[in-house]
């Protein structure tokens, strides 16, 4: 038993499987998380010391989920390394609460996707310079504006260890943050900056000094061919998404197809790339690149 799903309101269930190889915890979208502290609280106090010492991933996707409520939660379990906060939509408004929580030696994951998060609370994360991934993806338009661009590059600027960033729909990340990314991060390997509309090719002119294996830019109007000259000799390149990228056109996408390691190229709703041309590229090198032109 490597996981346990909170989804019904039964201590004996808590009680039955919190043991010495739980490594996650996973909780269901409609559970209350007062009970999730209530029901782990009534745990005997053996199981409980266990489970604080064992405990590695904590997801927790509850819609009301309040400051206090994670609070109590990870004072209790202080060993997590991978925390899933994604879509919580309860008052987490004070997310500089992480640095007191005794995280900031052993949080290498951190998921933020849709959570509020500001400048300040952006801010409070900064302790956390050992996150290997990191996504503070966001989910509708008032989110997208959420954080400047400013308080962006300050956190990138300490973060030194992360392999995998996701900055999608955040409309105030710049070619400047990305170049501080690249510059700190050396051992990056996966980015994604969908719909981050102010992004030019001087993003890809960064990224191509890093050994990345995925670089995702679905929606970024500013990427021309330019750009993909800068990354055609980026040997560790398996997965590319230009999809919603105007300006690409027919000789763009055969100018990267030589990429020895390429394994996925997305070039949805790119109105100067033919159909014709993904087919004769795809068939010149068959089976090892999938276009996705839907």
């Amino acid at each position: 038993m490597n996981s346990l799903s909170l989804t019904h309101r039964n201590d004996c269930l808590v009680d039955e499987f919190l043991h010495d190889n739980m490594l996650e915890l996973i909780c269901a979208v409609f559970l209350d998380p007062l009970f999730i502290i209530q029901s782990l609280s009534l745990v005997n106090q053996r199981m409980l010391q266990v489970a604080s010492r064992s405990l590695k991933k904590l997801e927790l996707c509850c819609r009301n989920l309040q400051n206090l409520d994670l609070e109590s939660l990870l004072r209790k379990y202080h060993n997590i390394e991978v925390l899933d906060l994604k879509f919580c939509q309860g008052k987490l408004t004070r997310l500089s609460v992480f640095p007191c929580l005794k995280l900031s030696s052993c949080l290498v994951e951190i998921n933020l996707r849709g959570v509020f998060l500001d400048d300040k609370a952006l801010g409070g994360l900064e302790v956390m310079t050992q996150l290997q991934k990191i996504n503070i993806s966001r989910k509708s338009k008032v989110q997208a504006m959420e954080i400047s661009s400013k308080a962006l590059t300050s956190f990138f600027d300490k973060m030194k260890q992360l392999v995998s960033v996701n900055l999608s729909w955040n409309l105030n990340v710049t070619d400047d943050c990305i170049g501080v990314i690249a510059s700190r991060a050396c051992d990056l390997e996966v980015i994604s900056l969908e719909c981050c509309k102010q992004l030019t090719n001087q993003t890809l002119q960064f990224l191509s000094g890093l050994k990345m294996k995925s670089i995702s830019m679905l929606g970024c109007p500013k990427i021309s061919s330019i750009g993909l000259l800068t990354i055609k000799n980026c040997a560790s390149l398996r997965e590319l998404d230009f999809s919603h990228c105007p300006l690409l056109t027919n000789t763009d996408l055969q100018s990267i197809c030589s990429l020895p390691n390429l394994e996925k190229i997305s070039v949805r709703h790119c109105p100067q790339i033919s159909v014709i041309v993904e087919l004769q590229t795809h068939y010149m090198i068959p089976g090892k690149i999938v276009f996705d032109s839907s």
